[in-house]
This record gives C-alpha cells, structure tokens and sequence, in this order.
C-alpha cells in the first residue's frame, strides 16, 4: 500500500501540472468602448492596408483608395468590410470554428483508475490495491472522420462570414443611392423654393400696384412655405439615412468623413446589360457559381455529409486498452484489460438517422434557394429594364417638353399676358416630374444592384477571393 498509492497520486498530480487556468476578462466600459471606436477611421492603418492588398488582388482596377477627399461608394464599401459590427462579430464566432478544427481528432486522455479494499476478515493482508491505466485506439478511424467535420464546419463558418460580407456591401449600396437620392430630392426642393421666392417678390410688387388680386399673391405665397416644409421634411429624411449609412461603414456618428453621394450605378453593377431577355439557364450557372449563399449552403451540405460519416462510426466503439496492476495478499499481479462495448440496443441508431435527415435537409435548401435565386434574377432583369425604359422616355422627352412650356410661360409673364399662378402651377409640374426622375433613377440603381448582388461580376469575384 505504501508504494502503490503514492506513485498513482505522483501521476495524476503531474498529469494535472499540463491544465490550464481561467482568468476572467470583464467586458470595457462605455467610454473605452468610445475611445477604441473613436480609432476606426476611413483612413486608418487597417483600411489602407486592406485596400492595398484588394489592389494587388487585381480587383478594382485602376482605383485608388484616397477618403482624405471624402468616401466613394466604392472606398466605403472597403470601410463596411473593415468596421462593420455584424461583420466583426460573425468574424468572431468564426474564430470559435477554427478552435475547435485546431483541436478536433485529439485521443481521448488516458483513464487512471485505483481501487483500494480492506478484507473484513482476518487474513495476514488486509489489503487489495489495484490500478489501472486505460487508453483509447481508435480501430475506427472515427478520429479522422471528426477532424474531417471540424474542418468543414470551419469551412462552413468562412463561408457565413463571406455571405455576410456580400450581403453588407450590398447594403452599403443600397442605403448609399437612398441617401444620395433624397440629397438630390432636397437640393431640387430648395431650388423649388428659390424660384417661387422670386414668383412671390413678383406678385406682391404686382398685388401692391394692384395688378393682380391680393388672394392670388398669398396663394402664391402658400405655394412656396408648402414647398419649404417639403425640403425641411427632406433634409430630415436625408439626414436619418446618412446617420444609418454611418452606422452600417461601422464608424461613430460624429466621425469626421464626408460622403460623395452616387444614384447611377456603374456598368459593372448590370451583368448581361440589364437584359430582360437573358438566357435563365446562364443565369443559374452564374448563381451556382457566384452566389455566397449558395456557397453557404453548400459548405452545410458538405458538413452534414461529414456529421453522417461520423454518426455511422460511432456505432462501431473503440477499444480501450491498457496495462493493469495489483496487489493481493502481499503478491503484486499484472496483466492487460480490455475494454469493448458491445453495440446491440443503441446502435446509434438515432444519431444516424438524425443526421441522414440533416443531409436532406441540407440538401433541399440547397435546391430551394437556387430556384429563388434563379426566379429573382429573371424579375430582377425584367424591373432594370423596365425602369430604364420609363427614365429615358422620361428623361429624354417629357422633362424637355415640360421645359420648353416653362420658358414659354415665363416669356408670356414677363409681358404681362399670364398671371403668377400660371407661372406657380407650370414650376410645380416640372419640378414633380424631376422628382420622379430623381426616383426612376433610384429605383433603378436599386434594381441593379439587386441584380449584381444576385449575379456578382468579375471585380467583384476579385474581392470575394480577397476577402475570403
């Protein structure tokens, strides 16, 4: 007994020696929270160095990344990529995935049992010492199998992350022509209200000669305050989405950086030119190509393949195996011990069958989703060329029209033959029809950048590779 116990605690403890310890990490307080968003700069170290590497990828071309002189669409993209909130933290739950592939497949520690009995009766010794080491080998290969899953859930977790930084750029886009949009709107609103306060100097002078009745120089009057409370609602409204678009670049709402607003898409935001016509089946294969969340999807499929293998593994166990020591009546015996479950109720039966399900599973959301994306597409195709049909009918021959009539009623004013309210009426039709240029214009970026952020194109693959 002396001998036996004191070397089985002398293992365990230097066993022990190899753990490691916890120390808590509380989380920062508010201003220190502050004070490390306030150093995410659109021109901060990070940024550049990210935008240098996207050059040497080839991707964007020809494309200089300078936010001194104010952010493009393009450069805030590249700030979204790096500032992000929900980028950061699907990049950090990602890091949990890699953790756990880094260590997957290990052996299973050895088990150091001890069994100490005292013999009731009286016998010269009283004592029955026993131990035993067991370790685990893996006949199986199931310790393979896991790491192979581990690595495809990592696999699965970079392609999370890839789909979120697809789907944040796009967002980018959007929030970034709804701004841009409703700075334009407000711009046209003040120019509106510019020209009724000239209409308005006119009909008073002319209501004080008494030229024209007083009800028609308020109504005039009316006109132009209606109009002012328009462009302060659209200042408001302009205002909100630049602070969204803030929010979404990750930076601090107070963050020195001006916006350079942009509505018309580049042509790299059309694939196939917009056509309503284009071939569905070409599509598809640009979807299954290009789409992060099919990407995603496919990564979940190759992970439940994975998580099948091993559930199928699991139903044949390993055997445990190892050298066992004893001492009784004063004599030390020795021999191996083996270990085997024998698989006759469970079988892992459930498991397997769970995970053959999931295996479906993932494979008809795989299916599913191209189906959906290959139909957004075709209807994606048909709005962009619907709405750029209707802005150049609107654009190349309405407005014209519409300007021309103006000038001739002003003409017409300046000789005394039309009144004010003529005038007021004729300036809010043309700056109606503005307004809806102003949204053609936007609902047709949108639509484009929809289809892109379906279809994808080069530059952009180029910077997915990047990223990813």
């Amino acid at each position: 007994m002396h001998t036996g116990i004191p070397l089985a605690l002398l293992l365990t403890a230097g066993a022990m020696t190899g753990c490691q310890s916890y120390s808590p990490r509380p989380l920062d307080s508010a201003a220190q929270m502050m004070d490390a968003w306030a150093t995410r700069l659109p021109d901060g170290d990070e940024v550049r160095a990210f935008a240098a590497a996207l050059g040497r990828s080839g991707a964007r071309a020809g494309e200089l990344f300078c936010p001194e002189d104010g952010l493009s669409l393009w450069e805030a993209e590249i700030v979204a990529l790096c500032f992000n909130p929900t980028l950061r933290e699907i990049r950090a739950e990602a890091a949990v995935a890699l953790a756990s592939w880094e260590h997957a497949g290990a052996l299973d520690d050895p088990v150091l049992e001890l069994s100490v009995l005292r013999v009731l009766e009286n016998v010269p010794s009283r004592w029955i010492i026993g131990g035993t080491i067991g370790f685990t080998l893996p006949l199986t290969g199931r310790r393979d199998v896991e790491r192979a899953r581990a690595g495809a859930a990592h696999v699965l977790a970079l392609e999370r992350v890839r789909e979120a930084e697809w789907r944040i750029r796009h967002d980018v886009r959007a929030l970034w022509i709804d701004w841009s949009a409703s700075g334009l709107a407000a711009d046209l609103a003040g120019g509106m209200v510019d020209r009724l306060l000239d209409v308005q100097r006119l009909a008073d002078r002319a209501a004080a000669a008494g030229e024209i009745s007083r009800a028609e120089a308020r109504l005039v009057r009316m006109e132009r305050l209606s109009r002012d409370h328009e462009r302060a609602l659209l200042r408001v409204d302009h205002a909100r989405a630049e602070a969204g678009l803030r929010a979404v670049l990750g930076l601090r709402p107070d963050a020195a950086v001006r916006l350079e607003p942009q509505v018309s898409p580049p042509g790299g935001w059309l694939p196939g030119a917009g056509s309503a016509t284009a071939d569905p089946a070409a599509d598809a294969a640009l979807l299954a190509e290009r789409h992060p969340a099919l990407a995603l999807l496919r990564a979940a499929h190759a992970e439940s393949e994975h998580r099948l293998h091993l559930e199928v593994l699991r139903q044949y166990p390993d055997l445990t195996f190892g050298p066992s020591v004893e001492r009784d009546q004063g004599a030390w015996q020795a021999g191996p011990v083996l270990s085997l479950p024998i698989p006759i109720f469970s079988g892992n039966r459930r498991g397997i069958a769970e995970a053959r399900a999931a295996r479906d599973a993932a494979q008809a959301a795989f299916e599913s989703m191209h189906q959906r994306l290959v139909g957004e597409a075709a209807m994606t195709r048909a709005e962009c060329a619907a709405l750029a049909e209707a802005r150049s009918a609107l654009e190349a021959e309405l407005i014209p029209l519409m300007d021309a009539q103006l000038e001739e009623e002003r003409r017409l004013i300046a000789l005394g033959e039309r009144s004010a309210i003529v005038i007021v009426e004729a300036l809010a039709r043309s700056h109606d029809l503005r307004r809806q240029l102003i949204d053609l214009s936007r609902r047709e970026s949108l639509a484009a950048a929809r289809l892109s952020a379906l279809l994808g194109d080069d530059q952009e693959s180029g910077l997915m590779e990047r990223d990813s």
